[in-house]
């Protein structure tokens, strides 16, 4: 089951990237590996949030956040 009591909505995608990206660096502090990415970005959105997730326009944009988080990279940039 998802650790968030709510999933905040992806309005566009520069907003996208910073929710993505502070949840991923969320995970990154509290420990997370990086050989666990697939894992920990699937499992910490646990139905009905991954579904809500997929679903939405600037899902990709929301995943290279949440990537770069997570793997303690830069913040991602929109061309």
């Amino acid at each position: 089951m998802s650790t968030l009591t709510r999933v905040p909505e992806l309005t566009d995608p520069n907003q996208a990237i910073d929710v993505g990206f502070a949840e991923g660096k969320s995970l990154r502090d509290k420990g997370g590996r990086p050989e666990l990415l697939d894992g920990m970005r699937d499992a910490y959105y646990e139905t009905p949030h991954r579904q809500e997730r997929r679903q939405n326009l600037h899902y990709d944009a929301w995943r290279s956040g949440f990537d770069a988080g997570y793997l303690d990279q830069p913040k991602p940039t929109l061309p």
